[in-house]
């Protein structure tokens, strides 16, 4: 061999070396243990001027109150109503146990070949900035290769294709919720994740399938010690900016006086969190579970909830749930409403209050026409049910409005796709 030959050769060898040191993967398989010890052992500090839970995560700072209440199985619909009218979270042991994706769903090969190709919002963490992430679309299939290994996890509403094999939890498939249906989501992480402290406008049914997760929940009179942000103004949901996992009790004193409840998710267990209930919550291990998410109201219904009508199995596409995901994004599911069908929508979005704040509105509006640019103002639609001037509709207002002016609404709305079929 020539030396310009053997030179070449090696040229290659070092460029093909240098290529897959640069391109490798270097990293580990998250920790997927799930046996952590919560609530946590609170000790006392050594030096007596630093606070109780100081710079530690949140549920260090004071002792729990006690778990939250617990019910064997899953609950019949009129004893699940009263949990609601006592505004108070249960946790439902293995009320899911014996679905079918407890099995199906066992593997994410499983997964991977029957859903991999969908489109998903993945939650990418900014390690620079805790509690901050970004949201990727990718496929379905490379979050599951992937998400055992990278600070990622899924959060999304349920797409249609996966919702077929989604059990709606007996005590919703019948009544007055069942017909208040808002959204399903998916949840799915790896190794150990926790959310912010936030809160939600809506009753949340959280059913876990894998995995454990734990949550810490607080009363809504204690928003005010999070530094509480509204979603919008007049929103009953938001987060505290705070961070969680490090707990500055020279700033925020009031940690130490707020007290709490708990409750550890295993497979097959659900958790009922009340309409702006605050709420924290960790996944360990391969955690993958699913919400519903639904109105509240101010009575209920037992209409369908008696004799074999109460034992029928429904699947989440047996409803009519208000959002739905399809084609990698999250829309409306009602593609053609009606004066009627616009009239309840309002009612939904009113839940138990008294009043439907225009911008309350607006942020339903700005979702529904995420894609569409050239919308007309939410205000001006806003105007077209009620009084100029006025930002609130009441709950009389929107039982009472003219089949006339709810269809001047209606058209806007339909509109949306109208203008897709154009494009097509």
């Amino acid at each position: 061999m020539g030396f310009t030959q053997f030179l070449k050769v090696c040229l290659f060898f070092m460029f093909n070396i240098n290529c897959s040191l640069v391109y490798a993967r270097i990293s580990f398989q998250k920790d997927q243990r799930i046996d952590y010890v919560f609530p946590p052992l609170i000790e006392k500090s050594v030096d007596s001027r630093i606070p109780e839970g100081h710079l530690r995560p949140l549920g260090f700072q004071r002792h729990p109150d006690g778990k939250v209440k617990e019910t064997k199985g899953m609950p019949n619909p009129e004893s699940f109503y009263k949990y609601i009218q006592d505004n108070q979270p249960v946790m439902m042991l293995g009320a899911m146990k014996n679905v079918p994706i407890a099995k199906t769903w066992e593997k994410d090969d499983y997964l991977k070949e029957k859903y991999g190709n969908i489109s998903v919002p993945v939650s990418v963490r900014k390690q620079q900035f805790p509690g901050k992430v970004r949201i990727v679309q990718m496929k379905f299939k490379k979050f599951l290769l992937e998400y055992m290994y990278e600070d990622w996890y899924l959060a999304t509403t349920i797409p249609l294709l996966m919702a077929s094999e989604l059990t709606i939890p007996q005590c919703l498939s019948c009544g007055s919720y069942f017909h208040r249906l808002l959204e399903s989501e998916l949840w799915i992480s790896s190794g150990f994740a926790n959310t912010q402290l936030h809160s939600h406008s809506d009753h949340i049914l959280h059913c876990l399938q894998f995995g454990r997760r734990d949550f810490i929940l607080m009363k809504k009179k204690y928003k005010k010690n999070f530094e509480f942000v509204e979603e919008y103004p007049t929103s009953i949901s938001g987060h505290s900016p705070l961070d969680m996992n490090k707990i500055n009790m020279f700033k925020n004193t009031n940690f130490a006086k707020t007290p709490w409840v708990y409750a550890s998710l295993y497979g097959g267990d659900c958790l009922y969190i009340p309409s702006e209930y605050l709420h924290q919550v960790r996944s360990y291990g391969r955690a993958i579970s699913y919400t519903i998410h639904f109105a509240p109201s101010t009575q209920f219904d037992l209409r369908g909830c008696f004799g074999d009508e109460v034992q029928k199995t429904f699947k989440l596409t047996d409803a009519n749930f208000l959002w739905t995901y399809t084609k990698g994004h999250k829309q409306l599911s009602n593609v053609k409403f009606s004066p009627e069908s616009f009239q309840k929508l309002l009612q939904l979005l009113l839940g138990a209050k008294d009043r439907l704040s225009f911008h309350q509105f607006e942020h339903f509006y700005d979702m529904a026409f995420k894609q569409d640019n050239k919308r007309p103002p939410a205000l001006e639609v806003f105007w077209k049910m009620a009084k100029k001037d006025k930002d609130y509709l009441t709950r009389h207002e929107i039982d009472n409005l003219s089949p006339r002016k709810l269809m001047v609404v209606v058209k806007v709305f339909n509109s949306r796709f109208s203008k897709k079929k154009e494009e097509l």
